[in-house]
């Protein structure tokens, strides 16, 4: 009987709760609260008859087919009004789980303690924005709301990315956990979800570098037990040695995993490190610990693809590198300097003067040519009568010779006396 009796109460407290909803409820159904629902469903339900008095209208006999003259219409009139309901039955399911997906997405968001683990969490999270990027038609009313929705409810997604970022990466200076750093650079690059942390410690890297070429600051480590440790911390400190610095910075930048801005931040030492390095060459040729340094540098750089130090790189020691380095940017400053002269506006006034100068030769050229010939008396043919005289003295020899070559024929005739017969 006791049992009876435990169970009776149970089941009174039940209905009485039910009760306490009901009457909960019936206190908000008022006139206000159910007048811009009522409608918004008027409005709906207008549009898409509209919509539905577009598509083509199913005839027979000149009247309208409704469901209760169905057996009149043929095959063909019936497979269309099947098509549109199997579309508009799609239509109905696609938002339903856009509907069932907003929220679950709004429930994640607001019950979600972000934690280091909670990585998994954003990413189920992100799969679920994929799958409403399916829209139904945008000729519904609902169709502007869903839009709305789903963009505020990204945006609290992004919060959360960045929220999750500062667990990992407090600030610009610390690492807190660099076993899960990768994973989530991995997710945030291949989903292009653009973070205004990331972003924010970007400008902070870059004024940094800026600080170190500028003999202002040095980067030191200040805690790190190993490469392969979870946490490690960096600190500017007043300083000139740009090297060490350099090393410490790669390191903590490697240590953060992020591509585009290693990238990002290697092409601005390039721009840099080149002129630092010329500037200060001979104080390093004759100093043992900063060539050990830049020999660390250089093999940092090749272990973890920062390209800053190919400039020299190659064979020979590092002080034969150092000077042809040198000698290569002495030559190219003094190949600049040039190009700067050149690109000067008196050196331009320059080149149009000596331009008129050409011209105004050019002009006056042809005058001098006539003047020249008139003075000279230049005459093309003062050589045509040397080639007659040539002429008339081969045809003299030729004569001669031929002359001489008929005497002794003349002379045997002489001698040979031609005797004739006796009469």
């Amino acid at each position: 009987m006791s049992t009876i009796a435990t169970r009776i109460t149970e089941e009174e407290q039940k209905i009485n709760h039910i009760n306490e909803e009901i009457r909960q409820l019936g206190q908000k159904v008022t006139k206000s609260y159910l007048e811009p629902i009522l409608a918004k469903q008027q409005q709906f339900q207008i549009n898409k008859s509209g919509q539905l008095h577009q598509q083509p209208q199913l005839h027979n006999n000149g009247s309208d087919a409704g469901p209760k003259d169905l057996h009149h219409l043929s095959i063909t009139q019936l497979n269309t009004e099947s098509e549109l309901i199997h579309e508009q039955i799609q239509e109905l399911e696609k938002l339903n789980q856009i509907k069932t997906n907003l929220e679950e997405i709004e429930q994640l968001l607001s019950n979600l303690q972000l934690s280091i683990n909670s990585l998994l969490d954003l990413q189920h999270l992100y799969q679920l924005f994929k799958q409403i990027q399916d829209f139904p038609t945008a000729n519904y009313m609902i169709y502007k709301q869903i839009v709305r929705k789903v963009a505020a409810l990204h945006l609290q997604f992004v919060d959360k990315l960045n929220e999750y970022l500062t667990l990992i990466l407090p600030n610009e200076f610390t690492i807190l956990h660099a076993s899960a750093i990768g994973d989530f650079n991995q997710f945030v690059i291949k989903n292009g979800c653009n973070l205004s942390v990331y972003a924010n410690y970007r400008t902070k890297w870059d004024e940094m570098i800026d600080a170190i070429f500028n003999n202002q600051q040095e980067v030191d480590i200040v805690k790190e037990d190993d490469v392969d440790s979870e946490e490690m911390e960096i600190k500017l400190t007043k300083g000139t040695d740009f090297i060490t610095s350099l090393i410490n910075f790669v390191k903590f930048i490697n240590k953060v995993n992020h591509p585009p801005i290693k990238n990002y931040l290697n092409s601005k030492i390039s721009k840099l490190v080149a002129g630092r390095l010329f500037h200060n060459v001979e104080a390093i040729v004759h100093d043992k610990q900063r060539i050990t340094q830049l020999n660390e540098l250089i093999n940092l750089c090749e272990e973890t693809s920062w390209n800053f130090m190919n400039k020299i790189e190659g064979g020979g020691t590092m002080e034969e590198r150092l000077n042809k380095l040198h000698l290569e940017w002495v030559i190219d400053d003094y190949v600049g300097k040039i190009r700067r002269i050149l690109a000067t506006a008196s050196f331009g006034e320059l080149k149009y003067a000596e331009e008129a100068i050409v011209d105004k030769k050019s002009e006056e050229e042809p005058e001098e040519k006539i003047v020249a010939n008139e003075d000279t008396d230049w005459d093309e043919s003062w050589d045509d009568k040397w080639d007659e005289e040539g002429e008339e003295e081969e045809e003299q020899t030729q004569a001669k010779e031929a002359h001489e070559s008929k005497q002794p024929d003349d002379y045997n005739k002489q001698n040979n006396v031609k005797i004739s017969p006796v009469p």
